[in-house]
């Protein structure tokens, strides 16, 4: 065990080591850092969303973390296949993994500054935000990725993130375009299909917000009706 923040709800205090891959992949979890924080008995073990509980919370952890694997090892998803012996993303219906037109985007960074929680003319909730991740092997250099979240999603960003506060995301990246001032602009986006709280350690000694019970893990809508930004 060990003193910080849960990755799954944000909440300081003492953590049990949970390995994201079954239990027969302990050693190649261990060797590549596959295992993540999580808070006893609300998220990992006894709690109604705890990861040996509940699917659904299961699958989003192993989803991110396939994720997180495949963008530093610049695996693809047969080769993920090969090492781990299952792919936990949604590509079933493809004959050829390696035909997969991969566009699967992960972050770590805080964030500029506070979302704001808006909603489309059908009344789906959303939020925009922007992310600054320093750039792999470049010293002192920041990107700001600019990352939209829809539905319980987008409501759980604007409840439990503010500035600065280290948020982990993956997804797929998009771009729409939109008019402004007359003229014809393109934005590109990181569509959050999974968040998580990013901080190993608690801030200031600062108990972080609670999330209530599955927000983390409810299905995205799409967001096939504009942005009202």
């Amino acid at each position: 065990m060990y003193y910080g923040t849960c990755f799954l709800c944000g909440r300081v205090g003492w953590l049990e080591e949970h390995h994201v891959f079954p239990a027969a992949l302990r050693s190649k979890s261990e060797r590549f850092g596959l295992k993540v924080g999580l808070c006893g008995d609300s998220c990992h073990r006894n709690g109604r969303y705890a990861a040996h509980q509940c699917r659904a919370t299961a699958d989003a952890l192993k989803q991110f973390w396939q994720v997180r694997y495949m963008m530093q090892h610049k695996a693809s998803v047969a080769d993920f296949r090969a090492e781990f012996g299952k792919n936990y993303l949604e590509l079933d219906y493809y004959d050829d993994e390696r035909s997969y037109p991969m566009n699967i985007i992960a972050i770590s960074g805080r964030l500029v500054k506070n979302p704001e929680l808006r909603y489309t003319k059908s009344n789906k909730a959303v939020t925009a935000f922007t992310v600054a991740v320093d750039r792999p092997g470049v010293k002192d250099k920041t990107d700001f990725i600019d990352c939209v979240a829809w539905g319980k999603k987008a409501e759980f960003v604007c409840r439990h993130f503010r500035k600065g506060k280290r948020i982990e995301a993956s997804g797929v990246l998009t771009t729409r375009t939109y008019e402004k001032d007359g003229q014809k602009r393109k934005a590109t986006e990181l569509r959050c299909d999974q968040v998580f709280f990013g901080d190993s350690k608690p801030e200031d000694g600062q108990p972080a917000s609670q999330p209530s019970g599955g927000d983390t893990f409810q299905e995205m809508m799409d967001g096939d009706d504009g942005l009202p930004f």
